[in-house]
């Protein structure tokens, strides 16, 4: 016995897929695959089946989470209308309609949009950059937005009933009343029920004309975002409820702002700490003492110990990117590194020359024993 068909790979879709892209790829693959688009093609007759039943098992939630459960078995039968194909109910004789309809509205499309906010994302994403700076102060943003609101006159149903003149409804525009419409593709007319008015060929209720069906309408909105101090590259800033609003009795979708630090030309970040270089002159670093340091926050007096050697890092403590969980700051980190003077006179070299006859001892000793100590 063959094993069971993967449905997922039928359909060309991840296993994490919701109802909406199943259904984009149904539609997608029926199109294509259609046997009266590809007439005595046993092939693709066979893969148009698959897709069928794959869709009937994927596109039902009880039916699929059956099939996830018992990993990829059939899951029991239903009772679906299963949907036939060939050229039973295609009429060759009526006068071929007007207009040329595109394909995809031939097979599995719609002939009107859904009533009510349908798109599947219900968050307004943006982006904000800012500064090295305002990341560690905090920044109040405003932004103006297109947001997707619930329409008000029709609730969000995109339709309306036609109201105490017409109790006996009235004519379906889409099919003149007729129940049934004609669709031509090349030499061929489709007919098929109406799906506007249900095949009845009345309607009791309109579009809304506010809306114009869409159940919702897109208007500009101002929001306000706060940027947290100590906030990091890449992060996202979450304002609820400002996002677009869905289905009526459902929650708004939320505002999603997407924030991107502008690199300091000096500082660096790691993690809630800062690191800093320290320039020091040739003195400062052999005597050491009191210096004046400049940082984000102002100056600081930091005290040198005698002989500091480049790379070393001084600690101030508190000094550094306030925690965005709110328990403190981390610290700031001074670098030290020398500064070496350009020489320009007799003068200044005989006095390098008699410093480094006063301390004759190699800096590349220590590196040397070391190298030897791992060759032995």
């Amino acid at each position: 016995m063959p094993p069971p068909a993967d449905y997922y790979a039928v359909l060309g879709v991840g296993r994490d897929a919701d109802i909406l892209r199943i259904r984009q790829a149904y539609r997608r693959l029926a199109r294509r695959l259609h046997p009266d688009l590809n007439p005595n093609d046993r092939v693709v007759e066979e893969r148009f089946r698959q897709i069928q039943r794959a869709f009937e098992i994927l596109g039902d939630p009880d039916r699929r989470a059956e099939y996830d459960r018992h990993g990829g078995a059939e899951p029991t039968p239903a009772r679906v209308q299963r949907v036939h194909y060939g050229f039973a109910g295609f009429d060759f004789g009526e006068e071929p309609a007007k207009e040329e309809w595109a394909l995809h509205e031939i097979f599995g499309g719609s002939e009107g949009s859904e009533s009510g906010p349908t798109e599947a994302d219900p968050d307004i994403h943006a982006r904000e950059r800012v500064s090295f700076v305002e990341s560690l102060e905090g920044k109040q943003v405003r932004l103006r937005v297109n947001r997707r609101e619930i329409c008000g006159p029709c609730g969000g149903r995109g339709e309306r009933p036609v109201g105490e003149a017409a109790p006996q409804g009235i004519e379906c525009t889409a099919c003149t009343g007729a129940g049934r419409r004609l669709r031509r593709y090349g030499h061929m007319v489709f007919s098929r029920p109406c799906r506007r008015c249900g095949g009845q060929g009345t309607l009791f209720h309109t579009a809304c004309s506010s809306c114009r069906g869409r159940g919702n309408r897109i208007r500009s909105a101002r929001v306000v975002a706060r940027v947290p101090a100590g906030i990091s590259d890449g992060a996202t800033v979450v304002v609820d409820g400002q996002g677009h609003e869905r289905l009526p009795g459902e929650p708004a979708g939320d505002l999603r702002l997407h924030v991107e630090v502008a690199p300091h030309p000096v500082i660096e970040r790691r993690g809630d700490n800062l690191v800093c270089p320290l320039p020091l002159t040739l003195a400062e670093a052999a005597l050491g003492g009191r210096i004046e340091v400049p940082t984000l926050s102002g100056s600081v007096a930091v005290r040198l110990p005698p002989g500091v050697q480049p790379g070393t890092r001084l600690r101030l403590a508190g000094r550094g990117v306030p925690s965005i969980r709110g328990d403190g700051r981390g610290d700031l980190f001074l670098e030290v590194r020398i500064h070496i003077p350009e020489i320009r006179d007799d003068r200044s070299r005989d006095l390098v020359r008699e410093l480094e006859e006063r301390y004759p001892e190699s800096p590349r000793d220590a590196l040397r024993e070391k190298l030897r100590q791992e060759n032995d």
